[in-house]
């Protein structure tokens, strides 16, 4: 992860929109957050760490949506109105990724194995 990070800089992204989108391995919808500046920059990313070791886990059927989860339901309706009352507003939420982290999830524990500073 080091080597591969070593292309990558800072991302600073501007969230402005919040979407709808359906879960692909259940019944539920979704409310995103979805970044309008710094998209492009979270596929690349993204592209880069599920190369090599991690390309066989690379979901292909679906398609990659940089977001922050808001809410789920399996009744789209109630999703769909969340996501217009997100999106009815002005709202813009900047940030900027400063680390990559690289973790462990076993038995419901996140152990810290890794983090990397962007450049």
């Amino acid at each position: 992860m080091k080597e591969k990070s070593k292309e990558i800089k800072k991302i600073y992204f501007t969230i402005r929109c919040a979407t709808i989108n359906r879960d692909a391995f259940n019944d539920y919808f979704h409310a995103f957050l979805v970044p309008d500046e710094g998209y492009s920059k979270f596929v690349k990313l993204h592209d880069i760490l599920y190369s090599d070791k991690l390309k066989n886990n690379l979901r292909l059927d679906i398609d990659f949506v940089p977001h922050i989860g808001i809410g789920n339901s399996k009744d789209k309706f109630l999703v769909k109105k969340m996501v217009d009352e997100w999106n009815q507003k002005e709202f813009s939420i900047s940030g900027k990724v400063n680390y990559l982290t690289k973790v462990n999830y076993e038995n419901d524990k996140v152990t810290k194995i890794q983090e990397i500073e962007l450049q």
